[in-house]
């Protein structure tokens, strides 16, 4: 049930969850949404007292939020015949009208079928998703190639995840024996998914960025500095 209450001179709407929960829950999501759970028997007034105490936090993360809305890139348009990089080598779109059907790729053309191409948001969700696992399944092989320069180490095969994030191109957590991929890794050539891959699997031994990481990793890759140019020069 969406609600509205004043904070600090503004009008903040929030959607009231009633759920049986010991503890009132606040989550303000990333494009601004507000949720405020709490059990049936919490009293509006309390409801409104939890809010008003964290009124600077709630302030301050909308803001800082609608400043990320408003300096995100613009999501890309996918245009019959565009060029579109995948794990370093071009393709052209091609859009078809037609019965729905996976992804066709023939190493020069991405060809898709939809019933209505010109449904940018669709044609966006289903090219994203084809270069995505293509870029997932490269990462796992190059995982399994890697892993072996690991075994002196008695390391065990980490865990991979996947997912977008905004700073970083993979993250190791060491304890949790996990490695994790930015999935906008799409484009680049698998020898510069390789540096990326190697990058976080030296974190197992040096988990840090100093100069012994650097030199672990240049044992492993001694071009380790040119493959990381490639992967900035398209940051």
């Amino acid at each position: 049930m969406l609600q509205e209450i004043t904070l600090g001179g503004r009008t903040v709407t929030y959607d009231l969850l009633r759920k049986n929960v010991k503890n009132i829950n606040l989550r303000i999501r990333r494009d601004g949404y507000i949720t405020l759970s709490a059990h049936p028997s919490v009293p509006r007034h309390v409801l409104d007292e939890f809010l008003y105490v964290r009124a600077d936090v709630i302030l301050r993360a909308l803001d800082r939020m609608a400043e990320q809305q408003k300096n995100a890139p613009p999501k890309p348009s996918y245009a019959n015949g565009q060029t579109l990089l995948l794990l370093g080598r071009e393709r052209t779109l091609c859009l078809h009208a037609g019965r729905a059907k996976p992804v066709e790729d023939d190493g020069k053309s991405l060809h898709v079928t939809l019933p209505d191409p010109a449904q940018s948001e669709k044609v966006c969700r289903v090219v994203e998703e084809y270069m995505i696992l293509q870029c997932r399944n490269e990462i796992i092989r190059i995982c399994g190639e890697v892993f072996h320069h690991f075994d002196k180490y008695g390391l065990d095969f980490p865990t991979l995840r996947f997912r977008r994030m905004r700073s970083r191109w993979g993250s190791c957590q060491v304890s949790d024996k996990v490695l994790t991929f930015n999935d906008l890794l799409y484009p680049f050539p698998p020898f510069v998914l390789e540096y990326v891959v190697f990058h976080e699997f030296v974190h197992f031994l040096v988990p840090n960025h100093s100069k012994q990481f650097y030199a672990v990793l240049g044992s492993f890759l001694p071009d380790w500095q040119e493959r990381r140019a490639l992967l900035r020069a398209q940051n």
